[in-house]
């Protein structure tokens, strides 16, 4: 950690957190808004599953033209839509935008931070992909248990949503302290 990839890994616990509650519980979240026969009641998962497809793609092909750091911006803020969706606009249509901006990035998230982190140090690039993935993961742990403390105390799953809105937030806040290139 230096004080170039520092907002990095701040802004990628943010990503972490901020895409696993809406992927683990959108399906449970389809299932409280919508009638039960509603294909995105079952078939949520499955629309997150065909936008992940071509992802890698397009990610990759705006971190080459925008620039790593530009892309991972816009990516953010086609997440933070995706949740704010979910959050504001309750029923088939939130749970659609949901479903399509979020499965559509996360895998762009983790494409373009391992690369910006790689370029940022060369020379610790497995190492700082294992701390970044580990750093990831252990953001995915966090948040769902964050979740059940928040409906044990009486919370709602779609005010739930909230800390996942925020997450990406703080992620994409932190972006703005990532330097575009290695410094020399």
């Amino acid at each position: 950690l230096n004080r170039d990839s520092l907002p990095l890994f701040l802004s990628y616990a943010g990503a972490g957190m901020g895409y696993i509650l809406p992927m683990t519980f959108l399906p449970m979240l389809a299932r409280l808004q919508l009638p039960p026969d509603s294909f995105l009641v079952g078939g949520s998962w499955l629309v997150v599953a065909l936008v992940t497809l071509p992802a890698p793609w397009l990610w990759n092909r705006l971190g080459g033209r925008l620039g790593d750091k530009r892309a991972l911006q816009i990516n953010y803020l086609v997440q933070l839509g995706g949740v704010l969706a979910a959050l504001l606009l309750p029923g088939a249509s939130g749970i659609l935008l949901c479903a399509l901006l979020v499965g559509s990035t996360f895998l762009g998230t983790v494409l373009l931070t391992q690369r910006l982190g790689r370029s940022l140090q060369p020379h610790q690039g497995p190492r700082i992909s294992a701390a970044m993935i580990a750093l990831y993961s252990l953001a995915q742990l966090v948040a769902p248990w964050l979740t059940s403390r928040w409906l044990g105390m009486g919370g709602s799953l779609h005010s739930a949503f909230w800390l996942g809105a925020a997450a990406l937030l703080w992620g994409f806040v932190w972006m703005f302290a990532v330097p575009a290139a290695r410094r020399s």
